[in-house]
């Protein structure tokens, strides 16, 4: 154990000091001649008592002393440095999340747990939260205070924004909110269950602006009936590889280096 003030426990040393002049005035008192003593024989075991408040007041005044001069217990220091990336979870609060592909859970309910797993397995990253339907809303900026990024995530409902799926602009708000936030590596993670159907930012020119602040984006598709590998519809009738399938891809193109896929 060491002190922060050490140099307050020399007021210990007026204790004593102080009990010494009570003794010497004590002393000095004159006192009253009496013919019959007997009737202070009776309190004479009772002495001890005229001494315990200035004992107590001695002892008050020592453990003052005691708590100005700062005990402190394993004063060693330790300094902790880590190096986190900057993320945004945009989550997809579009009706058709309800569905109950995970019975008895719905598509929504597992896209949050899943979305709630992945903010506690981070340590010192950087975290935001991104909802969307028919438009994008900021629930939660970047932020390490991971406790309310959870609290978030669990409140979130379907009904309170537009209905649709705006990929495209999700992705635009997601790219404005890593565009300041501080670190080299910058990730959206993309969690929605179809394509984009609404908006006026389209997807493609969402993903280049955010490949511009090399951005990378992690999509991953909230439903069981499709397979990484199977073709999904489109906007336009046309068909091409599932969300899941591209993620590898792109965040290869949005980077422009030879990462690894993101893993899911």
């Amino acid at each position: 154990m060491n002190f922060a003030r050490p140099l307050v426990l020399l007021l210990l040393a007026a204790i004593p000091v102080w009990w010494w002049q009570r003794a010497r005035r004590l002393a000095h008192v004159p006192g009253t001649r009496m013919s019959d003593l007997r009737p202070f024989t009776l309190a004479s075991g009772r002495e001890w008592l005229t001494r315990v408040p200035p004992g107590l007041r001695s002892a008050c005044l020592a453990a003052w002393i005691l708590a100005a001069a700062g005990p402190r217990i394993g004063a060693g220091k330790a300094e902790v440095r880590s190096e986190g990336i900057s993320i945004v979870l945009a989550l997809d609060v579009s009706s058709s999340m309800l569905s109950l592909d995970f019975a008895p859970s719905n598509r929504l309910d597992v896209a949050k747990q899943t979305a709630i797993d992945f903010v506690r397995a981070r340590t010192s990253d950087r975290i935001g939260l991104v909802t969307f339907a028919g438009q994008a809303l900021t629930q939660v900026p970047i932020t390490t205070d991971y406790a309310v990024l959870e609290a978030a995530i669990a409140e979130t409902r379907v009904g309170a924004l537009e209905d649709g799926t705006a990929i495209g602009t999700a992705i635009a708000t997601a790219a404005n909110r890593l565009r300041r936030a501080p670190g080299k590596s910058k990730v959206i993670v993309l969690l929605t269950d179809g394509e984009n159907n609404k908006g006026t930012v389209d997807p493609r020119t969402a993903a280049q602006a955010a490949a511009d602040c090399a951005t990378r984006r992690c999509p991953w598709r909230s439903t069981s009936r499709c397979s990484p590998t199977s073709p999904t519809p489109r906007a336009g009738g046309s068909s091409g590889p599932s969300i899941r399938n591209r993620c590898a891809r792109c965040s290869r193109r949005s980077t422009g280096s030879k990462r690894a896929p993101c893993s899911r």
